[in-house]
């Protein structure tokens, strides 16, 4: 069965445009088929971009970035930062880029995969694939710990009820603390922090 998750979907492409309200700016993006949220942004989604924690001239990781709506809302939000968006599914990387282009985020760089040995980010944002399972999901939180710098914050989103709880207490055997920055409708932001670790 081909999920959101897998490198090359077979899935006849289907292509849908929107317009979104994020952030203080109007965007536009194309969304594909064989996508994460192929119909729009979901409440999760939006509720990570709208309380998501940033500094202005910060390095940016949008994790499983999918057609790259968390990272372009953030990096027109904040023109200073620089936005990596990661993705193993290419037909979402490739409309990330093209996503990127149409909203004219300059300052970003798109890869393939896991996350390249050595990159550190000062925050990393993720809505964890949760079709694809718990372990999944847990591997993406350790190899996000191995990618922040020191003192960077990692920021996920779930529904509590549904997965979230056990996130969050992932997120404290990981990193040894966790806060929830934002709840709404269900879903909860959780911030993981790599405190003072060099």
């Amino acid at each position: 069965m081909e999920h959101y998750f897998s490198p090359k979907p077979a899935s006849p492409l289907r292509e849908m445009t929107i317009a979104a309200s994020l952030l203080g700016h109007q965007l536009a993006f194309k969304i594909p088929s064989g996508t994460f949220s192929a119909h729009g942004v979901d409440k999760g989604t939006k509720l990570l971009i709208e309380s998501a924690l940033i500094q202005g001239s910060w390095s940016i990781l949008d994790f499983g970035c999918g057609w790259g709506v968390v990272g372009i809302a953030l990096g027109k939000a904040f023109p200073s930062a620089k936005v990596t968006f990661v993705d193993v599914n290419k037909r979402a990387l490739a409309y990330t880029s093209r996503n990127c282009m149409e909203n004219r985020i300059a300052n970003a760089e798109f890869i393939g995969g896991k996350i390249p040995e050595g990159m550190k980010f000062d925050t990393i944002l993720l809505n964890p694939p949760q079709h694809a399972g718990k372990d999944a999901c847990y591997a993406m939180f350790k190899e996000a710990k191995e990618h922040l710098k020191p003192d960077g914050i990692f920021q996920i989103v779930a529904r509590h009820n549904k997965g979230g709880r056990s996130y969050s207490n992932k997120l404290i055997e990981i990193f040894g603390n966790v806060n929830e920055s934002a709840k709404k409708g269900g879903y909860r932001v959780y911030v993981g922090r790599l405190s003072g670790q060099k």
